[in-house]
């Protein structure tokens, strides 16, 4: 993206205006008068409402790495605000969802939310696995019934074999020494 000082201004007002936490990226010099840009880590998953968010962005020069940092930032906390608000903020606009900064308890409570809801889907999960095999077991069980049914099976032991040597077996020669 082409970053003017038009445009680096307008990302200037509007870092200002959504109260960005600018300490979130830092830019960094490379040997060739280029700029890299690190990004820390979104605060959750934002996958619903922005994906693939780089760690590192490279930039030609000063206006781009600073255009990049303050377009990312931008999108990264917004994407954050609006996951974390939407659902339960009643009455708020869109300007007070995107623009306020979250504070710690929206933060801690969205990541109890999180963790309730792995823990449900895992519930979940363990009790589709449960009726599954309930399922199978009562299959087999029908299936031993009705074959039980059909021909009457018992449990009784097989006759012993005798494992002694035959009486009337030839004899062995003897072996020459």
């Amino acid at each position: 993206m082409n970053f003017d000082s038009e445009r680096i201004q307008y990302l200037r007002n509007e870092a200002a205006i959504y109260r960005l936490d600018l300490e979130r990226a830092q830019m960094q010099p490379a040997g060739d008068g280029s700029y890299t840009v690190h990004l820390n880590a979104p605060l959750f998953d934002l996958a619903p409402l922005l994906e693939n968010v780089p760690r590192t962005v490279h930039a030609r020069s000063a206006a781009a790495a600073e255009g990049e940092m303050l377009t990312w930032l931008m999108n990264i906390q917004r994407a954050e605000r609006q996951n974390v608000r939407f659902g339960t903020r009643c009455g708020w606009s869109s300007d007070q969802i995107n623009r306020r900064p979250l504070s710690a308890e929206e933060i801690a409570a969205h990541k109890a939310r999180i963790k309730r809801a792995a823990d449900t889907a895992k519930l979940q999960q363990e009790m589709i696995e449960l009726l599954e095999s309930a399922t199978k077991n009562a299959a087999i069980n029908k299936a031993h019934a009705e074959l039980e049914a059909r021909y009457p099976m018992s449990a009784v032991q097989p006759a012993n074999v005798c494992q002694t040597p035959a009486v009337n077996a030839p004899k062995r020669k003897g072996v020459r020494k």
